[in-house]
């Protein structure tokens, strides 16, 4: 046991130890198609020769998770990875440690990079590049490029692993906002609706569907100061309810339900921009 440290402490570390030892991304192969073993027969309907996006982020700390659908694949993607120096960032990312990447002063030219920066411009507003970059994370429901979701393709084996992910964070305290996919993302993770005794589950409400931006409008004034006060440590400054605007996301406190997002929110289409990477590669 850590002396001085918070209760439940121990059980943190070691559920953050066996998210690294059990991470199958670890196993990607280098050359070749860019596909798990355990994913290949159900992933034929994806774009395997571009590296999978299972998450952008320390997702396995993150103090805030936003989970969208899957990348999408368009020339702009490409384009980026063209540059090897974008290549080794995606190969660093499935670490699951590694920081937010799109505020990196090297990645400024790439379409990732304008794309998320306009999502979270708000929140660098609130907080900061520096408390976003080390405590926010998006994570994909399908790690592998597509320019539409296939509707036909079969469950991912390492979905079960990515939903370890979004469990250990809600374990551990994390507010966790259901932005594209709702339906797939709470028949794998149905404490998502269900409820969590430590997270907070928050769903992105408005359009455009395919551009998650975190912002007090899509949040609601209480959801967006939840966000802030998770990546900066302090307690929220929840505006009183009459001054909320009207469409309010739906917001779940620790250990309540929370609705799922409309019909149309939780449309199968990919994230054209929002649980696919950016303009190009990163937008999920």
């Amino acid at each position: 046991m850590v002396p001085g440290a918070p209760p439940g402490t121990d059980d943190r570390v070691a559920a953050f130890e066996r998210l690294v030892a059990d991470n199958p991304w670890r196993h990607l192969p280098l050359t070749g198609e860019l596909v798990l073993p355990e994913d290949a027969a159900a992933a034929t309907p994806f774009d395997l020769a571009l590296p999978p996006v299972p998450w952008q982020g320390p997702a396995f700390t993150a103090r805030v998770l936003l989970l969208t659908r899957n990348p999408r694949s368009d020339p702009a993607v490409e384009q980026d990875l063209r540059d090897p120096a974008v290549r080794l960032l995606y190969r660093a990312q499935l670490s699951g440690v590694a920081a937010f990447p799109w505020f990196d002063p090297a990645l400024a030219g790439t379409s990732g990079a304008r794309y998320w920066r306009g999502l979270l411009r708000h929140l660098v507003d609130a907080v900061g590049e520096a408390a976003i970059a080390s405590a926010f994370a998006t994570v994909q429901y399908g790690a592998y490029f597509s320019s539409r979701w296939p509707v036909e393709a079969a469950p991912l084996a390492s979905g079960a692993f990515t939903a370890r992910v979004v469990r250990s964070a809600l374990a551990r305290g994390a507010v966790v906002i259901v932005a594209r996919a709702d339906r797939d993302w709470t028949a794998r993770v149905p404490e998502l609706v269900t409820g969590s005794d430590a997270g907070t589950v928050l769903r992105l409400t408005g359009l455009p569907l395919h551009r998650p931006a975190l912002t007090r409008v899509r949040l609601a004034p209480d959801g967006f100061a939840r966000v802030v006060a998770a990546l900066t440590g302090r307690a929220p400054a929840v505006p009183p309810a009459e001054q909320e605007p009207p469409g309010r996301a739906a917001v779940q406190h620790k250990g309540t339900r929370s609705p799922p997002a409309s019909a149309e929110a939780s449309a199968d289409a990919p994230d054209g921009q929002g649980s696919h990477p950016s303009s190009a590669s990163w937008r999920g």
